[in-house]
């Protein structure tokens, strides 16, 4: 019987703390961003393999709602050889999506159908993707989680 209570207080006061942080931030899409550079004399080259495959391509991931949402931002201001040009920002549900884990079959598939539908065969896709990357350097990549942060409620007595 103590086993159980104290089980049950341990449990309670964990979905106290778990109800406060929930309260203080809310977490939302899982975006991979990837930072590159455009090679020289390639950004035309690059701009229209964007608009003719990778725009479409996620336009109908999208639609199919296998992603939230892709952007695309140019840093017109950059002086040096090593700093980002180009920014992709592909945003997910969570974790798992943006990781490509794999462990989910029908997304996969419906992820290779659109792949193929586009271009006709992976192998057509795979020889596009090298043409594309023949056409920047990737500086890095990384995964952010959106949070939203919830302002602090007035402490009791504060007068606020």
């Amino acid at each position: 019987m103590k086993r159980l209570v104290l089980l049950t207080i341990t449990l309670s006061l964990f979905a106290i703390a778990v109800q406060a942080q929930d309260r203080a931030v809310t977490h939302g899409a899982v975006c991979r961003i990837s930072e590159y550079r455009i090679k020289p004399d390639k950004a035309q080259e690059h701009m229209k393999f964007l608009r003719e495959h990778r725009v479409q391509v996620l336009a109908e991931q999208k639609q199919q709602g296998l992603i939230l949402d892709f952007k695309f931002f140019h840093n017109d201001a950059t002086s040096g050889p090593n700093e980002t040009q180009f920014v992709e920002a592909v945003c997910y549900r969570n974790y798992n999506d943006a990781l490509d884990s794999g462990s989910n079959e029908e997304r996969q598939q419906k992820l290779r159908d659109i792949v193929i539908k586009h271009y006709g065969s992976i192998e057509n896709a795979q020889k596009a993707g090298e043409q594309f990357r023949a056409t920047r350097d990737l500086v890095r990549g990384y995964v952010l989680h959106e949070m939203t942060i919830h302002p602090a409620k007035p402490a009791a007595g504060s007068g606020n």
